[in-house]
């Protein structure tokens, strides 16, 4: 990262928890990145969509620098609300947040939510957070059930993640040809999982299991299917 902002990088986009890997990001590690920015005058913004899910505390960037870290979320992946709209920025530093506001309303021409965005987003964080409370017990218990079917299946590596709901599984010991294992996953097992690939690395898949375990018991069993076909 240094590397990078020696050669001149000004903005650095983090993802906390990390999509598509599930860190949650350490305090010391982020004080460690954030003063990098201050040394190579970076600007941080870090996208916390995924803060909710979490299965360790996440620290907000804002606790730990408010002079060169901004925050981009929503509460619609916690809450499933995304067709609702109401996504936000948190912007301590006055000219960046003049900036932002001016070229939101001037060249992209948006001035104001919806209103459904903004009361759902209120409701959400105001009154919610015991449905946060259950979702996450209900989606470890999804991480846990993918772990105990797949990992040291077949060479297979699958191991609950520190946040998000998504699953980042590890192929790359199976000893499979990686293009059949995904035709045969739509093919044989019947599911469409996110191949690593989109995210640099072609030997892993990212399987998504915010959803009834019912489901996730169908992705698991095709997961199961395809690689039978290709071993």
């Amino acid at each position: 990262m240094e590397e990078g902002f020696k050669s001149g990088v000004k903005a650095f986009l983090l993802c906390n928890p990390e999509n598509p890997v599930g860190k949650v990001w350490k305090y010391e590690e982020l004080k460690k990145l954030i003063d990098l920015c201050e040394k190579y005058d970076v600007i941080l913004i870090s996208d916390d969509i995924h803060m909710d899910i979490a299965r360790k505390d996440v620290t907000p960037v804002l606790k730990i620098d408010t002079k060169r870290c901004l925050i981009v979320s929503s509460a619609s992946k916690t809450f499933n609300t995304p067709a609702l709209g109401g996504s936000y920025a948190i912007i301590p530093q006055d000219d960046i947040r003049e900036k932002f506001v001016t070229h939101l309303k001037e060249v992209d021409s948006l001035s104001s939510p919806t209103i459904f965005g903004v009361l759902s987003t209120m409701v959400a964080y105001n009154s919610c957070g015991y449905w946060v409370d259950e979702l996450n017990s209900y989606l470890t218990k999804n991480c846990e059930y993918v772990e105990k079917e797949l990992n040291g299946l077949y060479g297979i590596r699958a191991n609950v993640p520190e946040g998000t709901y998504l699953m980042w599984i590890d192929l790359k010991d199976c000893n499979i040809d990686m293009e059949k294992f995904k035709k045969s996953l739509v093919e044989d097992g019947k599911v469409a999982i996110m191949s690593g690939e989109a995210y640099g690395d072609k030997d892993r898949i990212r399987l998504n299991v915010g959803c009834p375990l019912s489901k996730v018991k169908i992705a698991v069993e095709g997961i199961k299917r395809a690689i039978e076909k290709v071993r």
